[in-house]
């Protein structure tokens, strides 16, 4: 069982899993626009039934992909 300190370490450290609404926030992006990415490939996420879930580190290591400089 996971406790509420738990908890709060993996979201703190950024291993925990994130709602698209939550992820969109953190990019401060639209939910439709993360929909377009993930179609695409551009972003990895976990599909367990109908839910989708993000891990931020994944997301972030992914989007430096397209990084250009």
């Amino acid at each position: 069982m996971i406790t509420s300190n738990e908890t709060a370490t993996n979201e703190r450290s950024g291993v925990g899993l994130l709602k698209k609404r939550e992820l969109a926030e953190k990019l401060a992006i639209s939910k439709r626009t993360l929909d377009v990415w993930m179609s695409k490939g551009r972003i990895p996420f976990l599909k367990v039934g109908r839910s989708v879930r993000f891990r931020l580190p994944d997301v972030l290591e992914k989007l430096q992909t397209f990084r250009v400089n």
